[in-house]
């Protein structure tokens, strides 16, 4: 079985990856602790840096996610809805 962490790259996102890789939850969580499953980390791209004035940028978090699955030894990927995205959470407001 195949877990999936959706990471961003920030604190919170990549201590759950550990914490899961290193099978510890916390006692409520006790339904996730499954014997034998596979870590995945996966990035998600929900915006592009043009359209927003933000100071995030994806391709540094997408690295911060990528270094911090090396460190655990958990395989990582990234799916990139930006088109969809932009029209639901972006257009809409502008």
């Amino acid at each position: 079985m195949i877990v999936y962490v959706a990471m961003s790259g920030g604190v919170d996102s990549s201590t759950t990856a550990a914490l899961l890789k290193q099978k510890v939850l916390p006692p409520e969580n006790i339904i996730l602790i499954l014997q034998g499953y596979d870590l995945h980390g996966v990035f998600m791209r929900n915006w592009t840096d043009d359209k927003l004035n933000t100071p995030c940028r994806a391709e540094t978090d997408w690295k911060d996610v990528q270094d911090v699955c090396q460190h655990l030894s958990i395989p990582c990927g990234r799916v990139s809805p930006l088109k969809q995205m932009t029209c639901i959470m972006v257009d809409r407001f502008e």
